[in-house]
Parts: structure tokens; sequence; C-alpha cells
């Protein structure tokens, strides 16, 4: 068993986002908990609940097994602070000062409208070698929140490597709640036929 006591909020989502990203979890509601993830390797099992109060408790089926070491190297890490101790407000001052990653602190996110929605955009309309892609992913305030903590943003602001690794992080962050469509060449000649013969264009496509 391993408590943290992690009272500042942002740190709270870098850690949830760290754990999230392993994987190898199944999640399901508890009383006075922002979430339960239980987490499986082989025999071993941990369940890793956040208390809305700041307590994070894990709990193992057996001690110091490779799975309860990785999550706990993994907290540490997206929390900078150990096992009983508080994260210092100096140390979230600093975090602060930072922002997330690859954002400019001090910069406001305009939201023109209240969550939660459904954000949704393609890529590789008319492209010779790759598939037209489609994604959408269902935002909510506390996935708004995790999301700007890892610096998602347009892509047109992002490196290619930004990019791949915040696809994951969204993936891991989202999971049911975003949806992915891959239309490679052949299919998206095919439907762009079918829709021209019923009088339709490339927008009717894409949407």
């Amino acid at each position: 068993m391993r408590k943290y006591a992690l009272p500042d909020p942002a740190i709270r989502r870098r850690v949830e986002v760290a754990l999230r990203s392993l994987g190898e979890y199944t999640e399901r509601p508890e009383q006075s908990c922002v979430y339960r993830l239980d987490f499986a390797a082989g025999d071993e099992r941990v369940v890793v609940k956040q208390y809305t109060n700041g307590t994070l408790f894990l709990q193992s089926s057996r001690s110091a097994g490779p799975l309860f070491e990785r999550l706990t190297q993994t907290i540490d890490r997206a929390a900078g602070a150990g096992p009983q101790r508080s994260v210092s407000a100096g140390a979230a001052q600093v975090g602060a000062a930072r922002g997330p990653r690859g954002m400019t602190p001090g910069v406001e996110v305009e939201r023109p409208f209240d969550s939660p929605w459904i954000g949704s955009d393609e890529s590789g309309k008319g492209d010779y070698f790759g598939p037209l892609v489609a994604c959408a992913v269902y935002v909510d305030d506390r996935s708004l929140a995790l999301l700007e903590t890892l610096g998602v943003r347009d892509s047109k602001l992002l490196s290619d490597a930004q990019i791949r690794r915040l696809a994951r992080d969204v993936r891991a962050v989202c999971a049911e709640r975003a949806a992915e469509v891959l239309v490679p060449p052949e299919r998206y000649n095919a439907l762009y036929e079918q829709l021209r013969a019923e009088g339709k264009n490339l927008n009717s496509l894409l949407a």
C-alpha cells in the first residue's frame, strides 16, 4: 500500500494522464474518488484511487511487485514528489510557471463554447498515396483540463514529433470517447464516384 498527498490540481492531472498512458487497466466508479483504475499484469493486481481530497492511494495484491514498482515510478516522475509527501508550494509554482508541455505560460485558451462538445477534423483529402483520415473527440471539463495540461493545441503549431506524442496522449485520455476513420485511396475513389452519382460533392464524403 502507498499513499501520495497531491493537493495541486495540475499535478493530479499530470499523474492521471501518466497513469492512463500505461494502459492495462479497467476503470470503475467509487464513492469519494475522482477515478479508480484497476491495473493487472500476470497475477499481480494494483488498484489506484484518486480521492477528491487530493490523496492518491495504491493497493497491491502483493508487496513490491514489478507492476506496483512501475506505477509508483510513473507517479513519482509525474508528481515530482515521493510517497506520504505533499508537493511543496514552490514546486507547484515552478510547474505553473512552466505551463503545459510546449505551451507559452500566461496564454489563455479561448473557448467559444461551453463543454461538453465533440471536435472533429480530417486530413489527406485528395492525397494520392495515403488515406483520408477523419477523427472526432468528445471533450468535457475534466478531459479538457487534462488535454490542456498535456499541451494539445492547433496542429499547425506543433512539430511532427509532438503530434505523434500528443496523439498517443489523446487516445489515452479520451479512450472510447475518441474515434478515428481511415479511408484508403481505392475506397475513397469508390465513395466519391457514388456520391457524385447522387449529386453530392466532396463535403458530403468528408461529413
